[in-house]
């Protein structure tokens, strides 16, 4: 059997008091907690070191009888172990409690810094981090449920607008082609049958064709479009599509590119039949039937490729870029702005040639003949000539003039007609020709034109005047002299067949000779008719002789010697 431990005794000759043990610093008392002083501190140590000095004798008395191999049990019997442990207690950190229970002493320690404000643990911060996740995907959820709702209650309005801007577009649609009828049915072909049995009509058939134009096939066109139109919206939905049907006529918009570009001309021939009595007794007639008057009629053909243009812009910014007929509505937007900008461009270069013809007839004792088919209006306004050998401010006249795409021409204002008396006439196609900007010591605003007859010194108005004229001259010129820069290659490439249909004696200050040209170029099968002068065959040669050295020309007849020759030796050179 094992030998149980044997209790120590409760006193021993090495004690000399109880206070010995129970003055000792036990771990958890009070007087550990609070500290001990420096007084008691030292009487506890001097009494440990007597108990240790008992203790020690004790041991090397009782060494000897120790009975061998009887280890340390025998050892701890056999001592004053309450003087030993005691004093043994104060000099060590491990002390025994009066019931043999060991503690540990520690030394005071600095309690650790208080944790910032603020400053949250690994697992709060893991917590946190969590919890914000969480959070986040809430508020996206919410933030894109919000997107949606805003995006279905635009598009929901987008829609009912669209919806409307697709009913104008067909209720607009009817009423034009309603108008249409009116012209086609009421006017144009009962002119038409008119003209074919009665030996006195009331307008001839080219009176009707310059008028009328290309209402038939306008007509025609615009009802299988409404056709159309109205199927389209008879099962119309949100994703119902509009644009091809817009883009289908982009070939057939010609014909209203003819019938503007001849708009200003039929409305004259217009003018001119309402002075014939029974042509305006017609007029009378038809007025009691539609209410309308044929201009008010004539004009709305016009009117309609702008009213297209609105409506499709319209209908495009209630459709959304991902709605199927958007990439359609674009494409019929740009084809009919491209009708549009040629339309534009044709009545403004019709309106320039018009006021070249209103220019001619304002001139008095012009022998050159202004109205050419390639010669449009630039400008006009009133400048200032003089000479260079007068002193300024001295013999300054002041002058109008009129400028060109191809040409100069300064005038004088006679007081008794109104009409222009013609002063220099200065043609772009002269490749001696210089304008010099001169500056405004000699004279303010003033400018130079010299070509190789004649000098014209002029001043503007103002600086900016003067900088918008000669900036045109440059420019009008250039182009002038890229058109008689004439590729020899594609000289020899084309057949042209060159034919003198007709000439014209034109009498006014000095009698001359208009030869009408006709060319037919088989290669591009285009047809070109224009009137020129001999005087202007005569410096074409020499400008085509001085820029193509290299090139083997036919020498033109003289021109005396024209009416000598054979037609077909006149057209071949």
């Amino acid at each position: 059997m094992k030998a149980s431990p044997r209790p120590l005794p409760r006193s021993s000759p090495g004690l000399t008091s109880s206070n010995s043990v129970g003055s000792l610093p036990v771990m958890g008392s009070s007087s550990h907690a609070n500290g001990l002083s420096s007084s008691t501190s030292a009487l506890s140590h001097s009494a440990s070191l007597s108990n240790l000095n008992a203790g020690l004798s004790a041991l090397s008395a009782s060494a000897p009888s120790s009975p061998a191999g009887s280890g340390g049990s025998s050892l701890s019997s056999s001592l004053p172990g309450s003087g030993l442990l005691a004093a043994v207690g104060a000099l060590s950190p491990l002390s025994l409690s009066s019931s043999g229970e060991s503690s540990f002493k520690k030394a005071p320690v600095k309690p650790l810094p208080p944790r910032p404000p603020g400053r949250k643990t690994l697992t709060e911060l893991v917590e946190a981090k969590e919890n914000g996740i969480e959070m986040l995907i809430k508020v996206q959820a919410i933030v894109r449920r919000w997107l949606c709702w805003r995006m279905f209650k635009r598009r929901v309005k987008e829609n009912v607008h669209r919806t409307r801007v697709v009913k104008e577009i067909v209720s607009s649609e009817e009423s034009y082609v309603a108008g249409l009828l009116i012209i086609h049915k009421t006017y144009l072909e009962q002119l038409q049958w008119n003209a074919k049995v009665s030996p006195n009509p009331f307008l001839t058939t080219d009176q009707i064709a310059a008028i009328f134009s290309t209402v038939a096939g306008i007509s025609t066109f615009n009802q299988t479009f409404i056709q159309s139109l109205r199927e389209r919206v008879a099962n119309w939905g949100i994703t119902s599509k509009i644009g091809d049907v817009f883009c289908s006529m982009g070939p057939f918009l010609k014909l209203y590119f003819t019938y503007c570009s001849n708009y200003d001309q039929g409305m004259q021939a217009l003018q001119r039949a309402k002075l014939e009595p029974q042509f305006a007794m017609f007029l009378e007639t038809c007025m009691k039937s539609t209410t309308s008057t044929l201009e008010s009629l004539l004009i709305t053909i016009v009117q309609r490729i702008p009213r297209y243009i609105l409506l499709l812009q319209d209908l495009i910014k209630s459709t959304w870029r991902d709605h199927p007929d958007y990439d359609d509505l674009c494409k019929a937007l740009k084809i009919i702005q491209e009708i549009a900008a040629r339309l534009n461009k044709g009545i403004s270069d019709a309106e320039k040639q018009n006021k070249v013809i209103s220019i001619q007839g304002m001139m008095a004792d012009f022998d050159k003949d202004l109205v050419t088919p390639s010669r449009t209006f630039v400008r006009e306004g009133p400048l200032l000539n003089c000479s260079m050998e007068a002193k300024a401010g001295k013999d300054m006249q002041k002058v109008y003039f009129f400028l060109f795409n191809d040409a100069l021409l300064i005038t004088d204002r006679k007081k008794v007609d109104e009409k222009y008396q013609h002063r220099n006439f200065i043609e772009f196609n002269d490749q001696s020709l210089k304008v010099k900007d001169l500056p405004d010591k000699v004279l303010p605003h003033a400018f130079q034109v010299i070509s190789a007859t004649q000098t014209v010194f002029v001043a503007a108005e103002d600086d900016a005047t003067k900088v918008a004229i000669l900036a045109e001259i440059k420019v009008y010129r250039e182009e002038k002299l890229k058109s008689l820069k004439l590729d020899a290659d594609t000289m020899k490439a084309s057949n042209l067949n060159v034919t003198i249909p007709r000439t014209q004696t034109v009498t006014g200050k000095k009698e001359y000779t208009l030869y009408h040209i006709k060319i037919n170029d088989e290669v591009s099968r285009k047809n070109h008719n224009f009137p020129k002068r001999y005087s202007d065959f005569d410096k074409f040669h020499r400008a085509l002789k001085k820029e193509f050295p290299n090139c083997d020309f036919d020498e033109l007849p003289k021109k005396h010697l024209v009416g000598s020759l054979s037609k077909d030796t006149v057209e071949s050179r």
